[in-house]
């Protein structure tokens, strides 16, 4: 399955000798829990049939959900079995038992006999509600298994302890002892049941399990797993070549800021931080908690694109809509709302530019106006949205008829884009303009149009061009 021959693994192994490669987990776990004895497989053979006989036909399965609203069950539709998907055969059993007496007597109703005379088989019912009971534990470790950011030492924990359980469950049921399974407990109960004759089959079944497990997951070396969890109190266990490393370890412990390091990060993050200082020590952990332990972000990702691109929707560029998807950076919803709601704030801007007309050099004044959008107390993360750029007359009666008109301008940028109350301030605004001999036009997206009336030449200077004139000092290319 791994291509160790002639596969993938094979190709690898060619050109890297030492790579470390793990087979998924999780596929492991769900390969070693299809194990099961014939006479409990009987019995998920059967269910099988029932579900697909009301679920395959649209009629049986109105019905059926009519049937359950009528008799006010928990549950109104039963649930596939699909084998690719490890988690449905144990939802399936459970929405089953829990739904048998319902199942029962629409069965009955339809002259399904066989089935309907199942469903009252005391015996049949207590190995369903067993394989409810123990697919239900499956699938709680199949998904405590799933996330992100997981390594191999959490896995073989995680697995450790279900198997720990499963010796448990046996020692259990060699006592007659059925507490631990809810739906069979609680089933033996109800109806006063004699479990005698399935105790082989449930010992069978779960000895079996057991040694499934042993055989997809073989003993892994856990003899570091204590000294990378913390390597500060944990026994030292070095082999001979690994000296170099026993010395950091020693450094380490000595070292009050790796502890402090170690008490407030993750561990992978620690042991990536350690890495500089103890090299040695920081290769042996990271070879450990490097490895993908599943293929869980592969298989993840591949769902969410199958739940992007539907038959709908199938030439649909999935470029950049699926990088926003899988991307685990969080919009900052709350800062856009706040930089929309607050009022805009404007700095203005005095400009000296030398010009050579004619051979005559003058000095003219570029006055102008720039709207910032304060987005936090950081002014390195302050915006510029727009700009007003003017060249000014710079005789001594144009300068205060310019300054008396700030005002406006303010005015101007803070309003709206489409309000009446900014078409109004642009007015103000190319009255002024006429008065230096300008035209003023605000065409949007941060840009404004100035043109000469003598020669109606227009210019568009955009904030980027502003602010590269302000830095040279020298009149913006336009």
């Amino acid at each position: 399955m791994l291509g160790v021959r002639s596969g993938f693994k094979a190709k690898i192994n060619e050109v890297a000798p030492n790579v470390f490669s793990v087979h998924c987990m999780i596929h492991r776990e769900a390969l070693a829990a299809k194990t099961l004895p014939d006479i409990l497989k009987n019995v998920m053979q059967q269910v099988i049939r029932m579900v697909n006989h009301i679920k395959s036909s649209a009629l049986n399965t109105r019905l059926f959900r009519k049937f359950c609203r009528g008799m006010d069950a928990d549950h109104i539709n039963l649930l596939y079995y699909t084998e690719v998907r490890w988690l449905s055969c144990g939802n399936m059993m459970q929405r089953v038992y829990e739904l048998r007496t319902e199942i029962r007597d629409f069965l009955q109703g339809q002259k399904k006999d066989d089935w309907a005379n199942l469903l009252n088989d005391k015996e049949w019912l207590a190995k369903l509600s067993y394989l409810s009971d123990i697919f239900e534990r499956l699938n709680t470790l199949n998904r405590s298994l799933q996330g992100k950011g997981s390594n191999i030492m959490e896995f073989h924990d995680k697995l450790e302890g279900f198997l720990g359980v499963i010796d448990l469950l046996i020692r259990k049921v060699r006592a007659d002892r059925y507490a631990l399974f809810p739906s069979l407990s609680e089933f033996i109960e109800s109806e006063n049941f004699e479990v005698a004759n399935l105790k082989e089959p449930i010992e069978e079944h779960l000895l079996s399990l057991k040694s499934e497990f042993d055989r997809y997951f073989p003993d892994i070396d856990t003899e570091q797993f204590a000294l990378i969890r913390n390597p500060f109190d944990a026994v030292e266990n070095f082999d001979d070549d690994d000296e170099p490393a026993e010395a950091e370890l020693i450094k380490m412990r000595a070292d009050n800021c790796a502890k402090d390091v170690f008490s407030r990060s993750p561990l992978s993050t620690f042991w990536c931080i350690m890495r500089h200082d103890y090299p040695n020590l920081a290769k042996i952990a990271l070879k450990k908690l490097l490895p993908y332990p599943s293929t869980y972000l592969c298989e993840s990702s591949f769902s969410t694109m199958t739940a992007m691109k539907t038959k709908s929707r199938n030439r649909l560029e999935l470029e950049h809509d699926f990088r926003v998807c899988v991307s685990t950076t969080q919009p900052e919803i709350s800062k856009l709302v706040r930089d929309a709601k607050n009022p805009q704030d404007i700095e203005f801007n005095e400009i000296r530019n030398i010009s050579t007309i004619d051979g005559v050099s003058r000095e003219r004044n570029l006055s102008s106006v720039t709207m910032v959008r304060e987005a936090t107390t950081d002014p390195t993360e302050s915006v510029t949205t727009g700009m007003l750029l003017l060249w000014g007359d710079d005789s001594e009666d144009a300068m205060p008829q310019k300054h008396s008109k700030e005002a406006d301008v303010i005015a101007a940028l803070k309003f709206p884009t489409r309000s009446a109350e900014r078409k109004v301030a642009w007015h103000k605004l190319r009255l002024w303009g006429n008065y230096h001999n300008m035209t003023v036009m605000d065409v949007g997206e941060g840009n404004l149009v100035v043109a000469r009336k003598s020669n109606g030449s227009g210019h568009t200077i955009a904030a980027d061009d502003f602010h590269k004139a302000a830095r040279t000092e020298e009149k913006p290319a336009c």
